[in-house]
């Protein structure tokens, strides 16, 4: 076990060497769910309830932080959606309005024009503001039919949360309605079945991000044939968001290795969940680029 360590480390400083002095700049920036304040993940109940301080005076998921971020540099934006009881999409990461507004109940028993009419941030609290949103989130609860109206010509990262049917037909409706758009450089986060419904029925819409749980079979491979320098079929012609936070780094040939032959095997990885801008400086030209939590860290490319 020591010496498997002691390999890993030399592996993984050998490729470092070759390309820490590499400028970020080869990589794409998806700003997460837009200029965002950092939540209190490790809090109890609704972690979005607690911040650890107030960044910005809006909440994510709205017309302001998706422009904040384009402003910062970002090159598309993901954003959550949630459907509707009057059947449109709205922009809202939790299953029910309690977590972030003063309302009650599931968004999707809420109609477009109540969900309007809620103060969007409501409850969030950090210690020297207490509740420093309050009163200034009515009216910014958004359609995804207003985002792309707004942002005509930006790329986004589509993250829908629910995972029925109905809502899948729901995002399929909205974006016909843009005829002209160009959806090739969008990609789709969530559920594969969803995804299959989108690609059948838009023309030309981008890629597929496997998430972390989707994503696992390949990491399983890799640790069994990588070794022996064999690229399993599980890592090939896909694209996956790679979660820092959740990879044993100990796994033999990772980080370096992994994603040298990823690249070479057209495997898109897009790095997620680290403000390590040196990590993120080393592995950037392995990568397809970065989903960031805090814009700020990376925004200069």
């Amino acid at each position: 076990m020591f010496m498997q360590q002691i390999t890993v480390v030399a592996i993984n400083l050998v490729f470092f060497l070759l390309i820490s002095s590499t400028a970020f700049s080869s990589s794409q920036i998806i700003d997460h769910k837009g200029a965002n304040n950092p939540f209190d993940v490790f809090s109890s109940g609704c972690a979005a309830r607690k911040i650890d301080h107030l960044n910005y005076p809006f909440m994510d998921n709205t017309l302001e932080s998706i422009q904040r971020s384009f402003d910062q540099g970002a090159d598309a934006v993901e954003i959550d959606l949630r459907a509707t009881q009057d059947g449109d999409l709205v922009l809202f990461q939790e299953p029910e309005v309690d977590c972030l507004t003063e309302g009650q109940g599931l968004v999707r028993e809420h109609t477009v024009a109540q969900l309007k009419k809620l103060d969007f941030g409501y409850w969030v609290y950090d210690k020297i503001d207490h509740y420093p949103l309050r009163g200034s989130g009515v009216g910014k609860i958004v359609t995804l039919r207003e985002v792309l109206r707004k942002f005509p010509h930006k790329n986004f990262l589509l993250n829908p949360k629910d995972r029925d049917l109905q809502s899948f037909k729901i995002l399929v409706k909205v974006l016909s309605e843009f005829p002209g758009k160009d959806y090739s450089s969008f990609s789709y986060w969530g559920s594969y079945e969803g995804y299959v419904v989108l690609k059948k029925s838009i023309n030309g819409y981008g890629d597929f991000i496997a998430n972390h749980h989707q994503s696992a079979a390949c990491f399983e491979a890799w640790r069994s044939l990588g070794l022996f320098g064999i690229w399993p079929n599980e890592c090939t012609n896909k694209s996956f968001s790679l979660n820092l936070a959740q990879v044993n780094i100990d796994w033999w040939g990772f980080p370096f290795p992994f994603l040298h032959q990823a690249k070479k095997n057209n495997l898109q990885v897009w790095l997620f969940n680290t403000k390590d801008k040196n990590l993120i400086l080393g592995l950037s030209p392995f990568v397809s680029g970065i989903i960031a939590s805090d814009l700020r860290e990376f925004s200069e490319k």
